[in-house]
């Protein structure tokens, strides 16, 4: 992937992710602005742009605010625009791929989904979104495998990050103990 060019760019698209992943229409919107942000700050850095398709599409699909038909407009473009800026990026294309979809592309949709899996096989997100357009393409069967494979990465990067939050307690507590045996023998 490529970098931003301002890391002010990077923080308002992870300002906008963190909003995106609550879930709600309000925190869609929020997003949205953070995801502009990024834009404006950076024209040329992929995430703003695919950040900002991926809540406009959720805007039409998931909380039904706009008409469907809304899909082939900026969401579309937007996430046309991530893949030209930086075509190794694997959310880029999983995006156009998701786009796609909903256009009713499926061949396309499902070479995008291929092709975001190609530069990322590990990612949870890509794999599921593999996993969706198969589904809607009509690849059922290939579709549950893939489905299933992105349920057992999302588990396995959820069960990293416990063991590392376990690691990093255990590391706070010997600090603790440390600083608190100093302590006493002053």
């Amino acid at each position: 992937r490529k970098p931003p060019e301002r890391l002010d760019a990077w923080e308002a698209y992870q300002r906008g992710l963190w909003h995106f992943n609550k879930y709600g229409p309000d925190e869609n919107r929020t997003a949205q602005t953070f995801f502009r942000r990024a834009i404006e700050l950076d024209p040329n850095f992929a995430p703003g742009h695919y950040g900002y398709a991926l809540a406009l599409q959720w805007e039409i699909w998931l909380f039904s605010e706009r008409p469907f038909s809304d899909i082939r407009g900026v969401p579309y473009d937007e996430a046309c625009l991530a893949v030209s800026l930086d075509d190794k990026d694997a959310m880029a294309h999983a995006v156009l791929a998701h786009m796609l979809m909903w256009r009713g592309e499926w061949e396309a949709a499902i070479a995008e989904a291929r092709a975001a899996h190609a530069l990322n096989p590990n990612s949870s997100f890509v794999t599921s979104m593999l996993g969706c357009v198969l589904c809607f393409g009509g690849y059922h069967a290939e579709a549950m495998d893939r489905l299933q494979q992105a349920m057992r990465t999302a588990r396995a990067s959820l069960a990293a990050l416990e063991q590392r939050g376990d690691k990093l307690r255990e590391q706070a507590v010997e600090r603790k103990r440390a600083r608190n045996k100093a302590e006493r023998s002053r």
